[in-house]
């Protein structure tokens, strides 16, 4: 039986289960100009075929802003890809090169990407154990991004005040507060108390384009369970603005895990006891 640890400032209001390869990577709430909204998630088969056949093999955890919805990939060792769909389901994409000039380097992982509140800027980050996220201007909707087919530069970073491990999504939650869920089985590494962590990260400014401090605090552990028996691989993780909803998606590795995955529903505790 999967166990459900406690989460800090949050509690767990619901689940449901979503086809594994429609769903396994991250998700996002999409809202249209109309105002009605949709819940759009990503899977291992959410991968274009001509952004397949092109060597690009792995798509991250999404997010949306204005009506577009924002996709990341990997699979190429000299850059990372990033793509805006319009409300009209035109997809564009834009190629970023790794800024080798970074200490460390910067990798070709790209699991997740998250735009701000205001939707000029986005960030994203890179896999294994680093101490800070990568800051990007939102394609299509800042004008310092490049053109449709263009290079995306990197316009800053997030310097955190302690490591992070294994980010497997991220969304703001507000314009100085991004949360994110991690697939972190090695905790003591960074210092954290539980593996498997949903972390705060508090911006010292909103974004801007200039570098920015993040402090990172542990809210708890997602949901995991017995060792051979309950295992879960954390995803991507999705904040709706309209309703409060935090949501998580983790695979179970046990055979249902090779069909569904579960996405678990949370709320700030004081919404959820109104």
């Amino acid at each position: 039986m999967v166990t459900l640890p406690a989460m800090e400032g949050w509690t767990l209001a619901g689940k449901s289960w979503r086809i594994r390869n429609g769903a396994d990577q991250g998700l996002t709430t999409l809202v249209a100009a109309d105002g009605r909204s949709s819940l759009i998630y990503r899977g291992s088969s959410s991968l274009p075929h001509d952004l397949r056949v092109t060597g690009w093999d792995h798509i991250g955890d999404p997010d949306s802003a204005s009506g577009y919805i924002f996709d990341c990939f990997q699979g190429h060792p000299e850059a990372k890809l990033f793509s805006a769909t319009d409300p009209s389901g035109n997809r564009s994409d834009f190629l970023h090169r790794l800024d080798l000039a970074l200490e460390p380097a910067e990798l070709s992982s790209n699991s997740y990407v998250a735009v701000a509140p205001g939707g000029h800027w986005m960030v994203s980050g890179e896999w294994f154990t680093m101490q800070r996220l990568l800051v990007f201007p939102t394609p299509l909707l800042n004008p310092l991004a490049a053109a449709p087919g263009g290079d995306l530069p990197l316009a800053a970073a997030v310097k955190l005040d302690r490591c992070v491990r294994n980010i497997q999504g991220a969304v703001f939650i507000d314009e100085r507060t991004i949360i994110c869920s991690t697939d972190d089985l090695s905790p003591a590494q960074c210092g954290w108390p539980v593996p498997q962590q949903l972390l705060q990260i508090e911006l010292d400014a909103p974004l801007d384009g200039n570098d920015r401090q993040g402090i990172v605090t542990c809210m708890g552990q997602l949901p995991s369970g017995p060792p051979g028996v309950g295992e879960t691989e954390v995803e991507g993780c999705d904040y709706d603005h309209r309703t409060g909803d935090l949501r998580v998606v983790v695979l179970p590795k046990t055979p249902l895990g090779q069909l569904l995955v579960v996405v678990y529903r949370y709320r700030q505790t004081q919404l959820a006891a109104s």
